[in-house]
């Protein structure tokens, strides 16, 4: 089975930092695992990598710093057929691929549920467009959980959480 890990869109430092460890995690757990992950460059996530041992990794493909452009986001997001490519999909950047009927989307973004200004608005809405039924959502504690599950139509057990429990 093949797995894409895609962090094309990330670029935050916080964002950066959690998606490097997956990836590193990755890496050198699933040797004979068959995966592909797909970032960015001249992100913030690409200079980490750069500055580790994991540059040299055949499985890392670099994508031109364009597609962390949201209009571009939104269309890859989609349009694009990835379950073609990918029998499981891991996102760790801000929007789901519409399309996929196995992926896991790490959320990170919690202006996309918390902020009143337009530009979050805007994103909540394309958010809400790409959301399907099949998605499995990880958020980050038990308060965004139930935030996300009262403005987004999804069901709790398509809801994971646990990396950094509310105390």
């Amino acid at each position: 089975m093949q797995l894409i890990l895609w962090a094309a869109g990330t670029n935050g430092e916080g964002s950066s930092k959690v998606a490097f460890k997956l990836i590193k995690a990755l890496i050198t757990s699933s040797k004979n695992y068959n995966f592909k992950i797909f970032i960015s460059s001249k992100s913030t996530l690409d200079e980490a990598i750069n500055t580790s041992n994991l540059i040299n990794n055949s499985k890392i493909y670099k994508l031109p710093k364009i597609y962390r452009i949201y209009p571009i986001q939104l269309i890859i997001k989609f349009f694009f057929p990835v379950d073609l490519f990918c029998k499981a999909l891991i996102t760790l950047d801000d929007f789901p691929f519409r399309n996929s009927a196995n992926q896991i989307l790490y959320f990170h973004q919690p202006n996309i549920l918390y902020s009143d200004k337009l530009i979050w608005k805007l994103k909540r809405i394309v958010f809400t467009i790409l959301l399907t039924k099949k998605i499995k959502i990880f958020v980050q504690t038990k308060h965004m959980k139930k935030t996300f599950l009262n403005k987004f139509n999804i069901k709790a057990t398509n809801l994971i959480t646990g990396l950094h429990f509310d105390r």
